[in-house]
């Protein structure tokens, strides 16, 4: 991912946490406040309520273990799916280690691998040859596909939500998403065909 792409999921990551803290703790009014004294409109002394932090604190952590838990499961196979020419034979399993040795030895897939995305390379590799590398890859494409889709859909949307079209409604906005970002192409004559009278424009 680039550099752009990982600062902008955090900045989103970060939004979201401090969102969720604002909707679990807004019945606490004076959280804030109590930070600093000088700015407390209260006439008695608050402290620093260190437990409650505590505990949201923990409860933080343990959302995100249980988030992210599956990623510390699978780094091993995620750093061999993303660099296979960088990856050591004798850990992998023994149906994949004859075919990353013939991988690894061709310039030819080398070289398609520098030069394409992931997808892409994957898609490339003779199945012949690379039977269970690519069940490999198919096990690993949804994690990232999710992704892919979640900001494809969300820029189709900013287009599509523009000044010039803001009156939308969710319904043509639901429509337009689903065309938008699905590969599948309409069937033009089957629609057209299941219409009982068709208008020639004037």
């Amino acid at each position: 991912m680039s550099a752009n792409t990982v600062a902008r999921r955090v900045e989103n990551i970060a939004e979201n946490i401090s969102s969720q803290l604002f909707d679990k703790n807004g019945h606490v009014e004076w959280f804030s406040l109590a930070l600093d004294e000088s700015t407390d409109v209260h006439t008695t002394e608050t402290e620093f309520p260190i437990d409650f932090a505590i505990e949201t604190f923990c409860a933080l952590k343990i959302n995100f273990d249980t988030r992210f838990w599956d990623f510390d499961a699978i780094a091993n196979q995620i750093k061999i799916f993303q660099n296979p020419f960088d990856t050591d034979i004798e850990i992998l399993a023994p149906e994949l280690q004859m075919e990353m040795i013939d991988l690894q030895c061709s310039d030819i897939i080398k070289n398609k691998y520098q030069n394409s995305s992931l997808l892409e390379f994957y898609k490339s590799l003779p199945l012949t040859l690379f039977d269970n590398l690519h069940k490999f890859a198919r096990g690993l494409f949804p994690v990232f596909g999710t992704t892919y889709l979640c900001e494809k859909t969300f820029s189709k949307m900013k287009y599509t939500k523009n000044v010039y079209r803001s009156k939308l409604a969710d319904e043509h906005l639901k429509s337009l998403l689903i065309i938008g970002t699905s590969k599948i192409s309409p069937q033009l004559q089957t629609i057209v065909s299941g219409k009982s009278q068709l208008h020639k424009s004037h």
